[in-house]
This record gives structure tokens, sequence and C-alpha cells, in this order.
């Protein structure tokens, strides 16, 4: 019996003392966890609304036209709650241009183009399953193809194949693996090359992303 109760003494006495390390290594593996980088599947859906923000002239009518693509994403954390997440992706879109004063007829453009965007985001908590993730940042895309769908007679247009757009969204996570995501995107670039004329790519994106 003696011994037994040594045996049951000694080993209260290693847990007690190594209790301390195990609850270390489990703040350090959340704090590893915590700062971590996240990849993810990325596909997409895009309203492509074409025209004129600056000025806040409207066009004939608002053209709304849709497209959509796949890609990666990457979220580093920061600070805090604080990220900032990169993504790329390939897109097909199909643009309706009605704009009297810029094109003589109403066209469908067609865009293969592969966008880059950035963002810094802020998570909140809202439940232990969901957080919301106010954002903005910035997309820069290359646009391999510009194709007027429509068979008629257009001027010698100069389609710019860069663009780049300032984007204000929202993000909802759900269980750190699941997020929607929700922005748009403001064009800063002339889609036609000519000076003159103000059209520019805007679009509202809305993103599934599943993390690894």
């Amino acid at each position: 019996m003696k011994t037994s109760a040594n045996y049951t003494y000694s080993l209260l006495m290693a847990i007690f003392l190594i209790s301390p390390s195990i609850m270390r290594a489990e703040d350090t593996g959340n704090a590893i966890k915590r700062s971590r980088i996240s990849w993810a599947l990325m596909p997409q859906f895009n309203l492509n609304i074409p025209g004129n923000w600056k000025t806040f002239k409207p066009y004939d009518k608002t053209n709304i036209s849709y497209g959509g693509g796949i890609g990666c994403a990457c979220r580093i954390q920061l600070k805090g709650n604080w990220f900032i997440d990169g993504d790329v992706s390939i897109c097909y879109d199909n643009l309706h241009i009605s704009a009297s004063k810029v094109i003589p007829h109403a066209i469908s453009l067609e865009r293969l183009s592969v966008p880059i965007s950035i963002s810094i985001e802020h998570s909140f908590g809202i439940s232990d399953e969901m957080d919301i993730l106010p954002l903005t940042g910035i997309e820069g895309s290359y646009c391999f193809s510009n194709k007027v769908s429509d068979s008629i007679d257009m001027p010698d247009f100069n389609w710019n194949h860069l663009n780049l757009s300032w984007g204000i969204g929202c993000g909802l996570c759900f269980y750190d693996k699941y997020e929607i995501d929700i922005i748009g995107y403001f064009g800063l670039l002339h889609m036609i090359s000519q000076s003159d004329i103000d059209l520019y790519a805007n679009k509202i994106r809305m993103s599934f992303k599943y993390f690894f």
C-alpha cells in the first residue's frame, strides 16, 4: 500500500510540475496558429457596370452584365485582428456598353483577363462561429482580349489592356474556413485609350473562399 501511495503521489507531483509547460506549449501553438499564412480556393461572380462614375453623368441607361472566374487567395495576419489579403484569378466577362456619346451603337464586349488584388481588412467577431471583415483595397488586371461580339461598323477604338480599380466592401467568415466577400470596384483607368472618352470598368465582385 505504501508503494502504491508513493507511486500515486509521485504521479500527481509530476503532473503538477509539467502542467505549466503544457500550458505554455498550448499558448505558443495558438500564437503560431494566429500568425500563420492561410491559402484559399476562390471562385467568383462579377456584376459589370461600365460607365462614368467620376462626374456621375449617366449614359443612355445602366448596363449590367455578368462574368466570373476562379483563382486562389492568400491571407497574412498582422497584429491584432488586421489582415492583408491577396488573390489572383482568371476571369471571363461580357460587358454591355450603351453610350451614344461615346460609341454609336450598343455593343457587347467579351474580355478575358487576369486580375490581381490586394486588400487590408479588420476582423470583428459577431459570434463564436462568425466574423465580419470590412475591407478596402486595389485591383490591377491585364486583359488578354477585347472582342466586340456585335458585327457592326465600329470606330477603330484602342481598348486599354490594363486596368486599375479601387474597391471597398465587406466579408463574412464562418468557422475560420469559409468566407463570402462582396466588393465594389471603381475603375481608375479609361477602358478606351483616347483620353477624352470617360468610360470605366466598374464592377461588383462576389467571391467565395474556402481556406485550407
